[in-house]
């Protein structure tokens, strides 16, 4: 079964370390808003990378990403301006645009209620306060390149460590599963646990729609029977679907060298061996795949 092997495959990463705990995803940010313990914004600092012709947001590991296509759910401590500030670029709704800035801000006041950390103290009084009209004030200076960019929190403290590192902030967010799952017996495990009833989505894809794909999918009511939805069709447990997908995900990620294409599907491989001889075949496939790499 191809999610049972994926989710082996992800055991033998995270002995490694080359994936991230349950409910972290690695995100492109392009800015970091710098606090003081008074919630007022001190900086705003541009943390992508300008080596090259065109300025690259950097790979941050942050609490994943709720799973949203026309649906309003914010992300816990971090997303985007239109999310975190209420501001946004192009044509998009307005009156959308404030919606999720206000679910963001509610969302982080409910989670924040009641901590003690500094840095979260912080960004309760930012939220508290912050107006979308205050964006065309300094440091801001309706600075157009923000727009629609993901934004992360940090203190002035002198430290180097976002919001979202601190170990209150990530204490906190592991508490956040409000979902109430329905217990099955799991299609991989084969234990009896909470069922996942959506995945997480795949990243990488081509050709897919940009929020992402998946495998494991029911959107119709032809797929409905009885008390069966969604993720009950194909019973896999919360747990193990992170992790298959956070597998799957970091083969499709093009610097990991192991996916490539077969006409107009995107292949991925890994190897299956003892000690060290499934990185080496891997490498070796790879070298053969990617001969100019």
């Amino acid at each position: 079964m191809i999610i049972a092997a994926l989710n082996s495959y992800y055991q033998r990463l995270a002995e490694k370390g080359e994936v991230l705990p349950d409910r972290f995803g690695k995100i492109k940010i392009s800015y970091a808003i710098v606090l003081s313990k008074q919630g007022e914004v001190v900086a705003v600092h541009d943390i992508r990378d300008s080596s090259g012709k065109k300025p690259q947001p950097k790979l941050l590991d942050v609490p994943q990403l709720p799973k949203r296509a026309n649906n309003i759910a914010p992300a816990f401590l971090w997303d985007n301006s239109g999310y975190v500030l209420g501001v946004a670029g192009g044509k998009k709704n307005k009156d959308r645009v404030i919606e999720c800035h206000n679910t963001f801000k509610q969302t982080m006041l409910e989670a924040l209620d009641n901590t003690t950390d500094s840095g979260l103290l912080a960004l309760q009084k930012f939220l508290q306060s912050w107006s979308p009209e205050n964006f065309s004030e300094p440091p801001f200076d309706n600075n157009q390149e923000i727009l629609d960019s993901n934004i992360v929190f940090k203190l002035d403290d002198g430290k180097h460590e976002y919001l979202h590192d601190r170990q209150a902030a990530k204490k906190l967010w592991l508490s956040q599963e409000k979902e109430e799952l329905k217990s099955g017996v799991c299609m991989v495990s084969g234990e009896i646990v909470p069922i996942a009833r959506l995945h997480p989505a795949i990243k990488g894809v081509d050709g897919a729609q940009g929020v992402g794909a998946n495998i494991v999918s029911f959107n119709k009511d032809s797929f409905v029977s009885f008390d069966k939805k969604q993720g009950d069709n194909s019973p896999i447990s919360k747990r193990i679907a992170d992790q298959y997908i956070k597998a799957l995900n970091y083969l499709l990620r093009r610097e990991n060298k192991r996916k490539f294409a077969v006409g107009d599907a995107t292949t991925v491989f890994w190897a299956v061996a003892e000690d060290k001889g499934a990185d080496q075949a891997e490498d070796f496939l790879s070298t053969l795949l990617n001969p100019s790499s």
